[in-house]
């Protein structure tokens, strides 16, 4: 590109080009090479893509020229131009100066190898004989993935789209056989996704595709209409393919026993370097798209916004310091003198979540909940909920969930729930953990000084009023959870605001589908959860509803389904609390009446939601207060 800057790899990069997301291009490795092949991949980074990020994509000096159509830098060029003619004028010269293609390869003894020498890959590879040969699995849904290791026997099923007889093709005699197929001389309209198709049919255990020698390699499935198919599907070049014929010919008779596993490859495909010039791991490489590389600059644009708000004067109580979270352990905190925290007007939960040692390969594999609670201080009693997983119930300050295998991060989340936490009060601060090994570091942000001090003329501290129901009932998969939902309370003397605010997830079955919340004070005063936060719970099960959050706090690219909508919650993200403003619905000089019930969603046979009482399977994790000020 004419007007992309020019990169020397031994310099630092200048802060004016941070954040910065560097792909190292492998052309011998199928799916690297599809990131840059594939026209789709390329459109969904530059649509997504924030305009604060800078992309630097370079050539590693290993394998610069391949058969079967290699990469090349003019070829890479050019393939980013075709995506960039194709968006809004408005947005492409911004693009232009923000993609930077490397001039000459990545060179192994430069500095920003000796960085991706320490994020090894994994090279899916597919060995038989003495040969082992790269492969591109195909988009995650389309067909199931393989085993990481998994031993198979392949049979030569010929040239790909050609008529089989299931009762005489090569696998007829095991169907745990998987059938190579080859589309260098089958017709021209025959594809990897109607050719595995046919194979699924003849009764094969997964495909092996031989590409044609000049296709540009894309992942099964990513571009076609084809409905999916429910077995494993392989692409591999077309010398594999004719060197895979070969060895299952030379064998005479009988199937050929083959490996489907990986090579693990340095230097690595991918590092970020954030807004500090800290280097980042960029997460797992799951999807062939480069809209990975925009999901992990959303979460660096996110990272850099909580350093500079943490940087801004405030009164800091901290509360945890890279401590265990589950188990025995607690801190007492004393708290500041109330006339000290009247003075600010908004509060912050500061929380970190880190894994022990300095990869993410290191961190826990799945996935869960954390919850802050808050005893003593004389503001809360009873005891926290949890059906599986910790939240809910009347300690809770904050909740949480953990990233699939990534190092974890740091969140910033308003809350109303201060009170609970009174002036001058001693305080325990314990955590509770679904699971495996996690360490926490928080504190609580006083932030926003007051214009006029509150203190001399209110009539007491702010307070809160925990709702808990009389039914406790966390199971929502009938309409039982929503019966004796009513609870009665009255207004503190001297109370110029209340806000209901609830901390609502679905877990279990009710994970992926969507739910409503509704509360109604006083009969007429209706609140409900898709009023402030449609897309936290409404989206559930949507198919980038987490990925879509990126920019407000999830960890992209985790080695899990993270990308999926969840039911209030995303992995590696803080839970977002709900928040009504009740003011003009609570009565002062009366005694106020509040309801809760919540809805399920089905689809129907237009796709469109439906409401049911019924619920959604699963069990919902909630704590809901008002906080009278």
């Amino acid at each position: 590109m004419s007007d992309m800057l020019t990169f020397t790899f031994d310099q630092v990069p200048a802060s004016d080009i941070l954040p910065l997301l560097l792909f190292a291009i492998d052309g011998s490795d199928l799916f690297s090479r599809s990131l840059v092949e594939d026209p789709t991949s390329i459109g969904e980074c530059l649509s997504h893509g924030p305009a604060d990020a800078h992309y630097l994509f370079v050539l590693n000096d290993v394998n610069t020229s391949l058969e079967n159509g290699g990469l090349t830098v003019q070829s890479i060029t050019e393939a980013f131009l075709h995506a960039l003619s194709a968006t809004p004028s408005s947005i492409r010269n911004t693009w232009k100066n923000r993609i930077h293609i490397g001039s000459t390869p990545l060179q192994n003894d430069s500095s920003f190898a000796a960085v991706l020498n320490q994020f090894p890959r994994a090279r899916l590879t597919l060995s038989f004989g003495e040969h082992s040969v790269a492969r591109l699995d195909c988009r995650y849904q389309w067909c199931p993935w393989p085993d990481e290791i998994q031993e198979i026997k392949i049979c030569d099923a010929g040239i790909a789209c050609a008529d089989v007889d299931s009762s005489d093709a090569c696998f007829s005699h095991d169907h745990s056989t998987f059938a190579l197929v080859q589309l260098e001389h089958a017709p021209s309209d025959c594809t990897v996704e109607s050719a595995a198709t046919i194979i699924q049919k003849a009764g094969a255990a997964g495909v092996i595709v031989a590409e044609r020698t000049d296709a540009s390699f894309v992942p099964a499935g990513r571009n076609s209409a084809v409905p999916g198919v429910n077995i494993p599907v392989s692409t591999i070049l077309s010398t594999a393919g004719a060197a895979l014929a070969d060895a299952i010919k030379q064998l005479g008779a009988g199937d050929l026993n083959a490996t489907l596993g990986y090579d693990t490859v340095s230097p690595g495909y991918f590092v970020g370097i954030d807004a500090r010039g800290m280097v980042a791991e960029v997460g797992w490489q799951k999807f062939a798209t480069l809209e990975m590389l925009a999901w992990e600059a959303d979460w660096l644009h996110y990272a850099a916004s909580v350093q500079r708000r943490t940087a801004a004067p405030a009164l800091v109580v901290p509360l945890l310091d890279y401590a265990p979270l589950g188990g025995d352990y607690a801190a007492d905190i004393t708290m500041p003198p109330t006339e000290l925290l009247s003075m600010f007007s908004e509060v912050e939960i500061d929380f970190a979540l880190q894994c022990r040692g300095t990869r993410d390969a290191d961190c826990a594999v799945w996935d869960h909940c954390v919850s802050l609670v808050v005893t003593g201080c004389n503001a809360s009693n009873g005891s926290a909920v949890a059906l599986g997983e910790p939240g809910g119930g009347p300690l809770e300050l904050g909740r949480w969930v953990t990233p699939f295998r990534r190092r974890g991060g740091r969140w910033l989340t308003s809350t109303e729930l201060f009170p609970m936490m009174p002036g001058g009060a001693t305080c325990r601060v314990q955590t509770l953990l679904g699971g495996e090994a996690w360490y926490a570091t928080a504190s609580l942000r006083f932030t926003t000084p007051r214009r006029t001090s509150p203190v001399g003329s209110r009539h007491g501290d702010p307070t809160v009023f925990h709702l808990t129901w009389p039914n406790q009932q966390t199971n929502f998969d009938s309409p039982k959870y929503n019966e004796n939902r009513t609870l009665r309370f009255s207004v503190p003397p001297g109370c110029t605001r209340a806000v209901l605010t609830a901390l609502v997830t679905g877990h279990g079955d009710c994970e992926f589908r969507p739910s409503s919340h509704h509360w109604v004070i006083n009969g007429k005063y209706h609140y409900n959860s898709s009023e402030v936060a449609y897309d936290q719970y409404m989206l559930a099960g949507s198919s980038y509803g987490c990925a879509n959050h990126t920019r407000l706090g999830s960890i992209p690219n985790e080695h899990g389904t993270w990308y999926f909508g969840r039911n209030g919650w995303c992995d590696g993200m803080d839970v977002k609390p709900l928040v009504f403003d009740v003011t003009d619905a609570v009565a002062v000089t009366e005694t106020n009446v509040i309801t809760y019930s919540a809805l399920g969603y089905t689809q129907d046979a237009s796709g469109a939601l439906q409401p049911t009482p019924s619920g959604c399977g699963g069990y919902i994790l909630m704590s809901s207060s008002i906080v009278f000020h």
